[in-house]
């Protein structure tokens, strides 16, 4: 018998090691599910587009706990100069934030 005596075994480990990948849920869906999970409890769903601090669902203190969740998550860094309603206004403008630092990170 070989190294490996079931190749179901190692068939099945593979697969667990690629399902619990979390580069493999895309960037956008990570942020809009833990907005939906943190802030709004599950709920409701989100629009990608929709104003996070006019719906309420952000304040001043959830966007912090949500720079602290997208720096340890993406392995990035956010300066406070960076810390605008632009850059955090929705779920498309916190990943258009994150897509650029991560392309700044790896040139």
């Amino acid at each position: 018998m070989g190294l490996f005596p079931c190749p179901f075994i190692l068939y099945c480990d593979i697969i667990i090691k690629i399902r619990n990948n979390p580069l493999r849920i895309p960037m956008k869906e990570k942020i809009k599910e833990f907005i939906i999970s943190r802030f709004l409890h599950g709920g409701t769903d989100l629009d990608a587009n929709e104003s996070l601090f006019a719906s309420g669902a952000i304040d001043s203190l959830r966007l912090f706990e949500l720079i602290a969740f997208i720096e340890k998550t993406f392995a990035i860094s956010v300066n406070m100069s960076e810390v605008t309603i632009e850059n955090f206004d929705s779920v498309n403008s916190i990943s258009k934030l994150v897509e650029k630092k991560l392309r700044k990170r790896s040139s």
